[in-house]
Protein backbone atom coordinates (compact mmCIF):
# COMPACT_ATOMS: atom_id res chain seq x y z
CA UNK A 1 0.00 0.00 0.00
CA UNK A 2 2.26 2.30 0.82
CA UNK A 3 4.82 1.30 -2.11
CA UNK A 4 1.41 2.20 -4.47
CA UNK A 5 1.17 5.48 -2.57
CA UNK A 6 4.48 6.43 -3.37
CA UNK A 7 4.28 5.39 -6.65
CA UNK A 8 1.38 7.70 -7.15
CA UNK A 9 2.91 10.51 -5.55
CA UNK A 10 6.37 10.04 -7.65
CA UNK A 11 4.16 10.25 -10.68
CA UNK A 12 2.01 13.37 -9.73
CA UNK A 13 5.40 14.96 -9.72
CA UNK A 14 6.57 13.88 -13.16
CA UNK A 15 3.79 15.29 -14.99
CA UNK A 16 3.98 18.01 -12.75
CA UNK A 17 7.41 18.60 -14.55
CA UNK A 18 9.17 19.13 -11.54
CA UNK A 19 10.35 15.72 -10.76
CA UNK A 20 14.57 15.16 -9.51
CA UNK A 21 17.06 13.05 -11.09
CA UNK A 22 16.33 10.59 -7.87
CA UNK A 23 12.85 10.96 -8.22
CA UNK A 24 12.67 9.76 -11.96
CA UNK A 25 15.00 6.93 -10.92
CA UNK A 26 12.68 5.83 -7.91
CA UNK A 27 9.63 6.30 -10.27
CA UNK A 28 11.28 3.60 -12.93
CA UNK A 29 12.05 1.28 -10.41
CA UNK A 30 8.76 0.96 -8.91
CA UNK A 31 7.45 0.56 -12.56
CA UNK A 32 9.38 -2.31 -13.14
CA UNK A 33 8.64 -4.09 -9.81
CA UNK A 34 4.69 -3.90 -10.86
CA UNK A 35 2.68 -3.99 -13.43
CA UNK A 36 0.00 -2.08 -12.52
CA UNK A 37 2.03 0.30 -11.72
CA UNK A 38 3.93 0.37 -15.33
CA UNK A 39 0.39 -0.16 -17.04
CA UNK A 40 -0.70 2.90 -15.10
CA UNK A 41 2.29 4.90 -16.08
CA UNK A 42 2.18 4.25 -19.70
CA UNK A 43 -1.37 5.66 -19.53
CA UNK A 44 -0.56 8.75 -18.01
CA UNK A 45 2.37 9.42 -20.80
CA UNK A 46 -0.03 9.28 -23.38
CA UNK A 47 -2.68 11.26 -22.19
CA UNK A 48 -0.32 13.65 -21.29
CA UNK A 49 1.67 13.73 -24.32
CA UNK A 50 -2.21 14.50 -25.92
CA UNK A 51 -2.09 17.44 -24.02
CA UNK A 52 1.29 18.61 -25.42
CA UNK A 53 -0.26 20.69 -28.47
CA UNK A 54 -1.88 22.86 -25.77
CA UNK A 55 1.60 23.75 -23.56
CA UNK A 56 4.00 26.37 -23.98
CA UNK A 57 6.63 23.57 -23.19
CA UNK A 58 9.38 24.84 -21.29
CA UNK A 59 10.87 21.54 -19.86
CA UNK A 60 15.06 21.73 -19.17
CA UNK A 61 15.42 19.67 -22.18
CA UNK A 62 19.01 18.76 -21.54
CA UNK A 63 18.44 17.32 -17.95
CA UNK A 64 15.72 14.93 -19.67
CA UNK A 65 17.67 14.13 -22.64
CA UNK A 66 20.72 13.05 -20.23
CA UNK A 67 18.68 11.09 -17.84
CA UNK A 68 17.49 9.59 -20.60
CA UNK A 69 21.03 8.23 -22.15
CA UNK A 70 21.94 7.05 -18.36
CA UNK A 71 18.57 5.89 -17.04
CA UNK A 72 17.31 3.01 -19.87
CA UNK A 73 18.70 -0.01 -20.66
CA UNK A 74 16.86 -1.25 -24.02
CA UNK A 75 17.42 -3.77 -26.34
CA UNK A 76 18.93 -2.86 -29.64
CA UNK A 77 16.27 -2.29 -31.89
CA UNK A 78 14.68 0.05 -29.63
CA UNK A 79 17.75 1.83 -28.83
CA UNK A 80 18.52 2.48 -31.94
CA UNK A 81 15.05 4.17 -32.66
CA UNK A 82 15.06 6.18 -29.45
CA UNK A 83 18.94 7.75 -30.60
CA UNK A 84 17.25 8.25 -33.85
CA UNK A 85 14.85 10.77 -31.91
CA UNK A 86 17.58 12.14 -29.44
CA UNK A 87 19.89 12.71 -33.12
CA UNK A 88 16.95 14.23 -34.60
CA UNK A 89 16.55 16.87 -31.47
CA UNK A 90 19.74 18.51 -32.42
CA UNK A 91 19.60 18.95 -35.92
CA UNK A 92 20.64 22.78 -36.42
CA UNK A 93 18.91 25.02 -34.56
CA UNK A 94 18.99 28.45 -32.41
CA UNK A 95 21.10 27.56 -29.71
CA UNK A 96 18.59 26.86 -26.45
CA UNK A 97 19.60 29.27 -23.35
CA UNK A 98 21.36 26.97 -20.58
CA UNK A 99 20.45 29.09 -17.77
CA UNK A 100 17.55 27.89 -15.69
CA UNK A 101 17.84 30.60 -12.46
CA UNK A 102 13.98 31.67 -13.95
CA UNK A 103 11.02 29.44 -14.30
CA UNK A 104 9.24 32.00 -17.29
CA UNK A 105 12.67 31.84 -19.48
CA UNK A 106 11.25 30.21 -22.82
CA UNK A 107 12.48 27.68 -24.65
CA UNK A 108 12.80 26.91 -28.50
CA UNK A 109 9.38 24.82 -29.06
CA UNK A 110 11.16 22.26 -30.81
CA UNK A 111 13.35 21.39 -27.95
CA UNK A 112 10.43 20.81 -26.03
CA UNK A 113 8.53 18.52 -28.12
CA UNK A 114 11.34 16.48 -28.69
CA UNK A 115 12.13 16.51 -25.02
CA UNK A 116 8.79 15.29 -24.57
CA UNK A 117 8.78 12.59 -27.66
CA UNK A 118 11.85 11.01 -26.20
CA UNK A 119 10.72 10.15 -22.58
CA UNK A 120 7.06 8.68 -23.83
CA UNK A 121 8.74 6.81 -26.80
CA UNK A 122 11.35 5.43 -23.83
CA UNK A 123 8.47 4.82 -21.50
CA UNK A 124 7.52 2.65 -24.27
CA UNK A 125 9.81 0.32 -25.29
CA UNK A 126 12.23 0.28 -22.05
CA UNK A 127 9.49 -1.34 -20.09
CA UNK A 128 8.31 -4.85 -20.55
CA UNK A 129 5.09 -4.87 -23.46
CA UNK A 130 3.85 -8.01 -21.91
CA UNK A 131 -0.33 -7.96 -21.09
CA UNK A 132 -1.12 -6.05 -18.92
CA UNK A 133 -3.69 -6.77 -15.52
CA UNK A 134 -6.96 -5.10 -15.79
CA UNK A 135 -6.53 -1.70 -14.17
CA UNK A 136 -8.75 -1.22 -10.83
CA UNK A 137 -11.99 0.74 -11.82
CA UNK A 138 -11.86 2.48 -8.49
CA UNK A 139 -8.17 3.80 -8.51
CA UNK A 140 -9.46 7.63 -9.59
CA UNK A 141 -12.43 9.24 -9.51
CA UNK A 142 -11.37 11.84 -11.53
CA UNK A 143 -12.52 13.03 -14.73
CA UNK A 144 -10.44 11.97 -17.60
CA UNK A 145 -8.74 14.74 -20.06
CA UNK A 146 -11.09 15.31 -23.05
CA UNK A 147 -10.58 14.09 -26.67
CA UNK A 148 -7.56 15.87 -28.45
CA UNK A 149 -5.57 15.20 -31.66
CA UNK A 150 -3.13 12.24 -31.05
CA UNK A 151 0.61 12.87 -31.54
CA UNK A 152 1.66 11.77 -35.16
CA UNK A 153 3.16 8.24 -35.50
CA UNK A 154 6.70 8.39 -35.95
CA UNK A 155 8.40 4.71 -36.51
CA UNK A 156 7.47 1.89 -34.20
CA UNK A 157 5.10 4.16 -32.32
CA UNK A 158 2.99 3.47 -34.95
CA UNK A 159 2.93 -0.18 -33.86
CA UNK A 160 1.93 -0.23 -30.61
CA UNK A 161 -1.94 1.65 -30.67
CA UNK A 162 -2.65 3.90 -27.59
CA UNK A 163 -3.79 2.55 -24.98
CA UNK A 164 -7.94 2.47 -24.02
CA UNK A 165 -8.24 4.03 -20.72
CA UNK A 166 -10.52 2.59 -18.32
CA UNK A 167 -13.96 3.56 -18.22
CA UNK A 168 -15.17 5.29 -14.76
CA UNK A 169 -17.48 3.81 -12.93
CA UNK A 170 -19.95 5.05 -10.22
CA UNK A 171 -20.76 2.89 -6.84
CA UNK A 172 -23.69 4.93 -6.29
CA UNK A 173 -27.42 3.87 -6.06
CA UNK A 174 -29.04 7.31 -4.90
CA UNK A 175 -28.09 11.05 -4.09
CA UNK A 176 -28.72 13.09 -1.08
CA UNK A 177 -30.60 16.09 -2.34
CA UNK A 178 -32.12 17.68 0.48
CA UNK A 179 -31.48 17.82 4.37
CA UNK A 180 -32.96 20.12 7.23
CA UNK A 181 -31.64 19.49 11.25
CA UNK A 182 -29.81 16.46 10.69
CA UNK A 183 -27.90 15.72 13.96
CA UNK A 184 -26.64 12.52 15.68
CA UNK A 185 -25.20 9.30 14.04
CA UNK A 186 -22.83 9.37 11.01
CA UNK A 187 -24.75 12.27 10.01
CA UNK A 188 -22.06 15.22 10.32
CA UNK A 189 -20.59 13.94 6.63
CA UNK A 190 -23.32 14.39 4.51
CA UNK A 191 -23.68 17.20 2.40
CA UNK A 192 -26.63 17.52 0.14
CA UNK A 193 -25.59 16.48 -3.43
CA UNK A 194 -23.75 13.86 -2.49
CA UNK A 195 -24.10 10.44 -4.38
CA UNK A 196 -24.75 7.73 -1.28
CA UNK A 197 -23.46 4.12 -2.21
CA UNK A 198 -25.11 1.11 -0.69
CA UNK A 199 -24.41 1.93 3.18
CA UNK A 200 -26.30 2.48 6.70
CA UNK A 201 -27.52 5.80 7.08
CA UNK A 202 -28.13 6.69 10.97
CA UNK A 203 -29.25 9.63 12.70
CA UNK A 204 -30.84 11.38 15.48
CA UNK A 205 -33.44 14.27 14.37
CA UNK A 206 -33.91 15.80 11.00
CA UNK A 207 -34.27 14.99 7.65
CA UNK A 208 -33.56 13.72 4.78
CA UNK A 209 -34.30 13.39 0.90
CA UNK A 210 -32.80 10.64 -0.96
CA UNK A 211 -33.21 10.12 -4.59
CA UNK A 212 -32.96 6.33 -5.76
CA UNK A 213 -31.20 6.02 -9.51
CA UNK A 214 -33.70 3.87 -10.17
CA UNK A 215 -36.47 6.97 -10.06
CA UNK A 216 -37.78 6.72 -6.51
CA UNK A 217 -37.40 9.77 -3.91
CA UNK A 218 -38.33 9.22 -0.48
CA UNK A 219 -38.12 11.97 2.50
CA UNK A 220 -37.12 10.41 5.61
CA UNK A 221 -37.27 11.65 9.04
CA UNK A 222 -35.22 11.09 12.30
CA UNK A 223 -34.97 9.46 14.64
CA UNK A 224 -34.06 6.55 11.67
CA UNK A 225 -31.62 3.69 10.58
CA UNK A 226 -31.57 3.06 6.95
CA UNK A 227 -30.30 0.56 5.06
CA UNK A 228 -29.41 1.41 1.59
CA UNK A 229 -29.48 -2.03 -0.62
CA UNK A 230 -29.27 -0.49 -4.10
CA UNK A 231 -31.28 1.72 -6.18
CA UNK A 232 -34.09 -0.24 -5.47
CA UNK A 233 -34.50 -1.92 -2.33
CA UNK A 234 -34.01 -0.50 0.99
CA UNK A 235 -33.99 -2.16 5.09
CA UNK A 236 -35.69 0.34 7.61
CA UNK A 237 -34.87 -0.74 10.68
CA UNK A 238 -36.95 2.65 12.46
CA UNK A 239 -37.97 5.72 11.12
CA UNK A 240 -40.36 7.16 9.32
CA UNK A 241 -40.30 7.71 5.68
CA UNK A 242 -42.29 9.01 2.59
CA UNK A 243 -42.11 7.81 -0.62
CA UNK A 244 -42.72 8.72 -3.70
CA UNK A 245 -42.58 6.19 -6.26
CA UNK A 246 -43.25 7.05 -10.46
CA UNK A 247 -43.66 4.37 -12.82
CA UNK A 248 -40.18 3.95 -13.98
CA UNK A 249 -39.43 2.93 -10.62
CA UNK A 250 -42.57 0.50 -9.79
CA UNK A 251 -41.18 -2.44 -7.47
CA UNK A 252 -39.48 -0.27 -5.18
CA UNK A 253 -38.88 -2.47 -1.97
CA UNK A 254 -38.71 -1.84 1.67
CA UNK A 255 -37.90 -4.20 3.96
CA UNK A 256 -38.73 -4.00 7.57
CA UNK A 257 -38.41 -6.73 10.58
CA UNK A 258 -42.47 -7.13 10.39
CA UNK A 259 -43.11 -6.82 6.55
CA UNK A 260 -42.06 -6.04 3.02
CA UNK A 261 -43.32 -3.51 0.90
CA UNK A 262 -43.48 -3.86 -2.58
CA UNK A 263 -44.36 -0.80 -4.45
CA UNK A 264 -46.78 -0.83 -7.24
CA UNK A 265 -46.14 3.07 -8.80
CA UNK A 266 -47.47 5.06 -5.84
CA UNK A 267 -47.20 7.54 -3.10
CA UNK A 268 -46.95 6.28 0.75
CA UNK A 269 -46.11 7.12 4.22
CA UNK A 270 -44.51 4.37 6.28
CA UNK A 271 -43.27 3.92 10.05
CA UNK A 272 -41.24 1.59 11.62
CA UNK A 273 -41.30 1.69 15.65
CA UNK A 274 -37.92 0.80 18.01
CA UNK A 275 -40.22 -2.82 18.65
CA UNK A 276 -40.86 -3.52 15.43
CA UNK A 277 -44.62 -2.49 15.04
CA UNK A 278 -45.22 -0.95 11.16
CA UNK A 279 -47.78 1.54 10.65
CA UNK A 280 -48.74 2.07 6.60
CA UNK A 281 -50.92 4.89 4.76
CA UNK A 282 -50.85 4.89 0.88
CA UNK A 283 -51.62 8.79 -0.66
CA UNK A 284 -52.12 7.49 -4.55
CA UNK A 285 -52.36 3.97 -6.01
CA UNK A 286 -51.52 0.91 -3.73
CA UNK A 287 -48.61 -1.19 -2.30
CA UNK A 288 -47.71 -5.05 -1.98
CA UNK A 289 -47.46 -6.41 1.50
CA UNK A 290 -45.85 -10.18 2.79
CA UNK A 291 -45.02 -11.56 5.61
CA UNK A 292 -40.89 -11.48 6.07
CA UNK A 293 -38.73 -13.83 4.65
CA UNK A 294 -41.58 -15.57 2.52
CA UNK A 295 -39.75 -15.24 -0.85
CA UNK A 296 -43.16 -12.71 -1.72
CA UNK A 297 -45.51 -15.97 -1.12
CA UNK A 298 -48.41 -15.11 -2.83
CA UNK A 299 -50.22 -16.68 0.58
CA UNK A 300 -49.29 -14.04 2.33
CA UNK A 301 -49.72 -11.16 0.34
CA UNK A 302 -52.46 -8.46 0.79
CA UNK A 303 -52.67 -5.15 -1.03
CA UNK A 304 -53.13 -1.76 1.03
CA UNK A 305 -54.97 1.32 -1.03
CA UNK A 306 -55.90 4.35 -0.72
CA UNK A 307 -57.51 5.78 2.65
CA UNK A 308 -57.21 2.43 4.43
CA UNK A 309 -54.00 3.22 6.67
CA UNK A 310 -52.91 0.10 8.39
CA UNK A 311 -51.00 -0.59 11.67
CA UNK A 312 -49.11 -3.91 11.81
CA UNK A 313 -47.85 -5.20 15.36
CA UNK A 314 -44.14 -7.08 16.02
CA UNK A 315 -46.33 -9.97 16.12
CA UNK A 316 -47.82 -9.87 12.43
CA UNK A 317 -51.78 -8.38 14.03
CA UNK A 318 -52.79 -5.87 12.00
CA UNK A 319 -55.45 -3.46 11.92
CA UNK A 320 -56.97 -0.23 10.06
CA UNK A 321 -56.37 2.65 12.06
CA UNK A 322 -57.58 6.61 11.35
CA UNK A 323 -55.41 8.27 8.93
CA UNK A 324 -55.53 11.34 11.31
CA UNK A 325 -52.95 9.82 14.07
CA UNK A 326 -49.87 9.67 10.61
CA UNK A 327 -47.74 12.43 9.39
CA UNK A 328 -45.00 12.20 7.06
CA UNK A 329 -43.52 15.05 5.62
CA UNK A 330 -43.68 15.17 1.59
CA UNK A 331 -40.97 15.99 -0.54
CA UNK A 332 -42.96 19.51 -0.92
CA UNK A 333 -43.21 20.42 2.23
CA UNK A 334 -39.48 19.46 2.89
CA UNK A 335 -38.66 21.75 -0.03
CA UNK A 336 -40.71 24.52 1.67
CA UNK A 337 -38.41 24.43 4.76
CA UNK A 338 -35.41 24.41 2.63
CA UNK A 339 -36.19 27.52 0.36
CA UNK A 340 -36.96 28.71 4.28
CA UNK A 341 -33.43 28.13 5.68
CA UNK A 342 -31.62 28.57 2.24
CA UNK A 343 -33.45 32.85 2.54
CA UNK A 344 -31.74 32.79 6.42
CA UNK A 345 -28.57 31.82 5.28
CA UNK A 346 -28.36 34.14 2.54
CA UNK A 347 -29.14 36.89 4.79
CA UNK A 348 -26.61 35.98 7.27
CA UNK A 349 -24.18 35.98 4.56
CA UNK A 350 -24.80 39.24 3.39
CA UNK A 351 -24.42 40.72 6.63
CA UNK A 352 -20.92 38.74 7.02
CA UNK A 353 -20.36 39.93 3.28
CA UNK A 354 -20.97 43.51 4.67
CA UNK A 355 -18.53 42.83 7.58
CA UNK A 356 -15.48 41.12 5.40
CA UNK A 357 -15.98 44.69 3.35
CA UNK A 358 -14.79 46.25 6.27
CA UNK A 359 -12.38 43.84 7.54
CA UNK A 360 -8.71 45.85 8.13
CA UNK A 361 -7.50 42.08 7.46
CA UNK A 362 -7.93 41.75 4.14
CA UNK A 363 -6.02 42.10 0.97
CA UNK A 364 -8.44 41.66 -1.45
CA UNK A 365 -12.29 40.79 -1.39
CA UNK A 366 -14.13 39.53 -3.74
CA UNK A 367 -18.22 38.89 -3.04
CA UNK A 368 -18.92 38.64 -7.15
CA UNK A 369 -22.22 40.75 -6.78
CA UNK A 370 -23.63 41.13 -9.72
CA UNK A 371 -24.06 44.34 -11.70
CA UNK A 372 -26.88 44.61 -14.78
CA UNK A 373 -25.54 47.94 -15.42
CA UNK A 374 -21.87 46.98 -15.61
CA UNK A 375 -21.86 42.88 -16.13
CA UNK A 376 -18.18 42.70 -17.28
CA UNK A 377 -16.34 44.06 -14.49
CA UNK A 378 -15.94 42.28 -11.16
CA UNK A 379 -15.86 44.98 -8.27
CA UNK A 380 -14.13 43.88 -5.17
CA UNK A 381 -12.41 45.71 -1.78
CA UNK A 382 -8.74 45.94 -0.76
CA UNK A 383 -7.67 47.20 2.68
CA UNK A 384 -9.96 50.30 3.95
CA UNK A 385 -12.60 49.55 1.65
CA UNK A 386 -10.76 50.56 -1.33
CA UNK A 387 -12.30 49.39 -4.69
CA UNK A 388 -10.68 47.16 -7.12
CA UNK A 389 -11.75 46.47 -10.75
CA UNK A 390 -11.59 43.03 -12.40
CA UNK A 391 -11.98 43.14 -16.06
CA UNK A 392 -13.85 39.75 -16.64
CA UNK A 393 -12.89 38.32 -19.71
CA UNK A 394 -15.44 35.32 -21.39
CA UNK A 395 -16.85 34.13 -17.69
CA UNK A 396 -20.42 34.76 -17.46
CA UNK A 397 -22.67 35.54 -14.76
CA UNK A 398 -25.11 32.79 -13.43
CA UNK A 399 -26.43 31.46 -10.03
CA UNK A 400 -24.67 30.99 -7.03
CA UNK A 401 -24.80 28.96 -3.65
CA UNK A 402 -28.46 30.13 -3.25
CA UNK A 403 -30.73 31.32 -5.81
CA UNK A 404 -30.87 35.27 -5.17
CA UNK A 405 -26.44 34.38 -4.92
CA UNK A 406 -24.86 35.41 -8.23
CA UNK A 407 -21.35 33.90 -9.39
CA UNK A 408 -19.20 33.63 -12.46
CA UNK A 409 -18.58 30.32 -14.62
CA UNK A 410 -15.66 29.51 -15.96
CA UNK A 411 -15.82 27.14 -18.97
CA UNK A 412 -13.61 27.86 -22.29
CA UNK A 413 -9.93 28.29 -22.06
CA UNK A 414 -10.40 32.22 -22.15
CA UNK A 415 -12.39 32.64 -19.75
CA UNK A 416 -10.47 34.98 -16.86
CA UNK A 417 -10.57 37.58 -14.51
CA UNK A 418 -7.84 39.98 -14.84
CA UNK A 419 -6.68 42.41 -11.96
CA UNK A 420 -4.46 43.76 -9.41
CA UNK A 421 -4.00 42.81 -5.53
CA UNK A 422 -1.33 45.36 -4.49
CA UNK A 423 1.78 44.89 -1.56
CA UNK A 424 3.79 42.63 -0.11
CA UNK A 425 2.55 40.41 3.08
CA UNK A 426 4.48 38.22 5.18
CA UNK A 427 1.68 35.30 5.24
CA UNK A 428 -1.36 34.54 2.93
CA UNK A 429 -4.80 33.04 3.46
CA UNK A 430 -6.75 32.25 0.27
CA UNK A 431 -10.14 31.54 1.02
CA UNK A 432 -12.99 30.68 -1.84
CA UNK A 433 -16.55 29.34 -2.53
CA UNK A 434 -16.41 27.07 -6.08
CA UNK A 435 -18.64 24.23 -7.57
CA UNK A 436 -16.57 22.26 -9.61
CA UNK A 437 -18.15 20.89 -12.70
CA UNK A 438 -15.25 18.86 -13.85
CA UNK A 439 -11.28 17.87 -13.93
CA UNK A 440 -10.72 17.79 -17.10
CA UNK A 441 -7.41 19.73 -17.30
CA UNK A 442 -4.27 19.19 -15.08
CA UNK A 443 -4.08 22.67 -13.66
CA UNK A 444 -7.86 23.93 -12.57
CA UNK A 445 -6.26 27.69 -11.29
CA UNK A 446 -8.06 29.85 -8.48
CA UNK A 447 -5.80 32.57 -8.27
CA UNK A 448 -2.25 33.02 -10.14
CA UNK A 449 -0.08 35.83 -10.75
CA UNK A 450 0.57 36.12 -13.70
CA UNK A 451 4.99 36.33 -13.56
CA UNK A 452 5.91 33.43 -11.71
CA UNK A 453 8.80 35.04 -10.02
CA UNK A 454 10.26 34.76 -6.31
CA UNK A 455 7.21 33.82 -3.60
CA UNK A 456 4.01 34.70 -6.11
CA UNK A 457 1.66 32.06 -5.52
CA UNK A 458 -0.15 29.93 -8.08
CA UNK A 459 -2.86 28.73 -6.14
CA UNK A 460 -4.97 25.75 -8.06
CA UNK A 461 -6.60 22.38 -7.93
CA UNK A 462 -4.89 19.66 -9.52
CA UNK A 463 -6.67 17.25 -11.81
CA UNK A 464 -6.13 14.10 -9.28
CA UNK A 465 -8.50 15.83 -7.14
CA UNK A 466 -5.75 17.84 -4.25
CA UNK A 467 -5.40 21.20 -3.27
CA UNK A 468 -1.92 22.85 -4.79
CA UNK A 469 0.33 25.86 -4.22
CA UNK A 470 2.61 26.41 -6.10
CA UNK A 471 5.72 28.84 -5.12
CA UNK A 472 8.50 29.95 -6.71
CA UNK A 473 11.68 29.98 -4.52
CA UNK A 474 14.71 32.39 -6.00
CA UNK A 475 17.56 31.34 -3.64
CA UNK A 476 17.09 27.50 -4.30
CA UNK A 477 15.90 28.04 -8.23
CA UNK A 478 13.03 25.75 -7.37
CA UNK A 479 9.34 25.44 -7.12
CA UNK A 480 7.96 24.94 -3.73
CA UNK A 481 4.77 22.43 -4.06
CA UNK A 482 2.53 22.64 -1.38
CA UNK A 483 0.07 19.80 -1.76
CA UNK A 484 -3.28 18.30 0.07
CA UNK A 485 -4.49 14.68 0.21
CA UNK A 486 -6.68 14.26 -2.60
CA UNK A 487 -10.26 15.16 -1.86
CA UNK A 488 -12.29 15.96 -5.01
CA UNK A 489 -13.40 13.36 -7.43
CA UNK A 490 -16.36 12.70 -10.14
CA UNK A 491 -19.35 12.74 -6.78
CA UNK A 492 -18.05 16.15 -5.94
CA UNK A 493 -18.81 17.71 -9.26
CA UNK A 494 -21.89 20.20 -9.11
CA UNK A 495 -21.45 20.57 -5.46
CA UNK A 496 -20.58 23.79 -3.85
CA UNK A 497 -17.07 23.29 -1.42
CA UNK A 498 -15.23 25.86 0.53
CA UNK A 499 -11.14 25.66 -0.29
CA UNK A 500 -8.73 27.71 1.80
CA UNK A 501 -4.85 27.38 2.03
CA UNK A 502 -2.72 29.09 4.49
CA UNK A 503 0.57 30.53 4.14
CA UNK A 504 1.76 30.94 7.27
CA UNK A 505 5.50 32.44 7.97
CA UNK A 506 4.61 32.69 11.64
CA UNK A 507 4.03 28.77 11.90
CA UNK A 508 6.28 28.24 8.66
CA UNK A 509 4.22 26.14 7.78
CA UNK A 510 1.06 25.47 4.45
CA UNK A 511 -2.61 24.91 5.59
CA UNK A 512 -4.99 23.93 3.39
CA UNK A 513 -8.75 23.27 4.28
CA UNK A 514 -12.21 22.01 2.85
CA UNK A 515 -15.40 23.15 4.29
CA UNK A 516 -13.94 23.84 7.74
CA UNK A 517 -11.46 20.81 8.47
CA UNK A 518 -8.36 20.67 8.11
CA UNK A 519 -6.80 18.32 5.10
CA UNK A 520 -3.07 19.32 5.61
CA UNK A 521 -0.36 20.46 7.64
CA UNK A 522 2.92 20.70 6.31
CA UNK A 523 6.91 22.64 6.48
CA UNK A 524 7.44 25.59 4.39
CA UNK A 525 10.16 24.98 2.40
CA UNK A 526 13.03 26.24 3.97
CA UNK A 527 14.55 27.60 0.74
CA UNK A 528 11.80 30.32 0.57
CA UNK A 529 12.67 33.84 1.30
CA UNK A 530 11.25 36.78 1.40
CA UNK A 531 7.99 38.67 1.16
CA UNK A 532 4.87 37.08 -0.56
CA UNK A 533 3.77 39.46 -3.24
CA UNK A 534 0.42 38.95 -5.73
CA UNK A 535 0.22 41.97 -8.15
CA UNK A 536 -1.30 41.27 -11.71
CA UNK A 537 -3.39 38.11 -10.85
CA UNK A 538 -5.69 36.24 -12.61
CA UNK A 539 -9.03 34.18 -11.92
CA UNK A 540 -10.03 31.11 -12.98
CA UNK A 541 -6.88 31.30 -15.40
CA UNK A 542 -3.27 32.25 -15.93
CA UNK A 543 -2.15 35.03 -18.00
CA UNK A 544 1.87 34.44 -18.52
CA UNK A 545 3.46 37.43 -19.40
CA UNK A 546 5.49 35.90 -22.01
CA UNK A 547 3.11 34.56 -24.56
CA UNK A 548 3.09 32.47 -27.60
CA UNK A 549 1.29 31.01 -29.86
CA UNK A 550 0.55 28.17 -27.69
CA UNK A 551 -0.80 28.74 -23.96
CA UNK A 552 -1.57 25.80 -21.34
CA UNK A 553 -4.57 25.59 -21.03
CA UNK A 554 -5.45 26.36 -16.95
CA UNK A 555 -8.77 27.52 -17.00
CA UNK A 556 -11.34 26.57 -13.91
CA UNK A 557 -14.16 24.23 -15.11
CA UNK A 558 -17.20 25.80 -12.99
CA UNK A 559 -18.14 27.85 -10.78
CA UNK A 560 -16.73 30.81 -8.25
CA UNK A 561 -19.04 33.12 -6.45
CA UNK A 562 -16.82 34.40 -3.13
CA UNK A 563 -12.94 34.86 -2.82
CA UNK A 564 -10.75 36.40 -0.37
CA UNK A 565 -7.34 37.08 -0.02
CA UNK A 566 -5.79 38.18 3.42
CA UNK A 567 -3.18 39.56 4.11
CA UNK A 568 -2.60 37.23 7.39
CA UNK A 569 -2.61 33.59 8.25
CA UNK A 570 -5.90 32.88 9.49
CA UNK A 571 -6.25 29.84 12.48
CA UNK A 572 -7.98 27.10 12.35
CA UNK A 573 -11.05 28.68 14.12
CA UNK A 574 -11.54 31.07 11.93
CA UNK A 575 -11.29 28.96 8.99
CA UNK A 576 -13.95 27.14 10.48
CA UNK A 577 -16.21 30.11 10.83
CA UNK A 578 -15.94 31.57 7.60
CA UNK A 579 -17.74 28.11 6.51
CA UNK A 580 -20.32 28.57 8.85
CA UNK A 581 -21.34 31.55 8.16
CA UNK A 582 -20.83 31.20 4.32
CA UNK A 583 -22.41 27.56 3.66
CA UNK A 584 -25.50 27.35 1.38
Amino acid sequence: MASHQRFNELLAIMLDDVASENELDELVALARENQENLAQLKQHLVLSDRLSQYEDLRRAEARYLESLRTRVSADDSSAGFIQSVLNASHEPKTPARTDEKRPTQKRPWIWGVMALAATILVALFAFPQGDQPEQDPNASNVAVLPDAAPPVPVGPVAANPTPEVEELRDSGVALLTRKVGVQGGNANVWKEGVTVSPQQLTWDTGLIQLEFYSGATLVAEGPASIEIVDASNIYLNYGKLRANIPQPAQGFTILAKTLELVDLGTEFGMEVSSDGSVDVQVYEGKVELYEPNSNRNKTTRRELVQGKPLSITADGLSKVIDSGDLSFVSPRELASMTGTRSVKRYQRWEQQRDATIEDPRIAAYFPFDHDPVDDRTLVGYGPDGEKIHGAIVGAQWTTGRWNDKSSLEFKRPGDRVRLNIPGNYLSLTFSAWIRLDGLDRRFNSLLLTDEFNNNMPHWQVHQEGHMLLGMWMEAASDTAHYRSPNVFSLRDVGQWAHVVTVYDTVDSRVRHYLNGELISNQPIDQAARGDLTLGYVTIGNWTPTETSAWQKIRNFNGRIDEMTVYGVALTEDQVGELFQKGRP
